[in-house]
């Protein structure tokens, strides 16, 4: 009796553990942040918890930091922005890590690859008068 009563303790605390791991904890609000809990928008204040699920809408101007318990990372959702917060870490997790190399420039690879690149109006007007032949006049027009 006493082992299953200390392993629904156990597991109780486990489960727990699991599920405030899959909070974020609010750093910093600024402007206009809302999430929505049981159909009702709430205004997101710092220091509060919310889950990793939650539905937020970040207004224009505004700007809303959460950081999941045990990251070191932060999550930054800039302004007029709207979906759960897990879909925000993922979207973040990309970028220029330390240590990382950035990849060589691409407009080289395409030089190399035999592509032109863009045209611009004086690259058109370039091409056009290679292809164009003048004839001059001999005489003048008279007015």
């Amino acid at each position: 009796m006493k082992r299953t009563i200390i392993s629904a303790l156990v597991a109780g605390l486990v489960m727990f553990a699991a599920s405030a791991a899959d909070n974020y904890t609010v750093k910093s609000v600024s402007g206009k942040v809302q999430y929505e809990e049981n159909g009702t928008w709430k205004t997101v204040t710092k220091g509060m918890e919310l889950p990793s699920n939650a539905n937020v809408t970040v207004g224009v101007g505004a700007n809303l930091i959460v950081n999941k318990a045990g990251e070191k990372k932060d999550v930054r959702i800039k302004s007029n922005s709207k979906g759960t917060i897990d879909s925000f870490a993922s979207a973040s997790s990309g970028g220029i890590k330390v240590g990382g190399a950035a990849e060589k420039n691409t407009t080289a690879k395409a030089k190399n690859a035999g592509d032109k690149g863009v045209a611009t109006a004086s690259s058109r007007a370039a091409d056009v008068k290679k292809d164009m032949e003048f004839a001059e006049d001999e005489e003048p027009l008279s007015e």
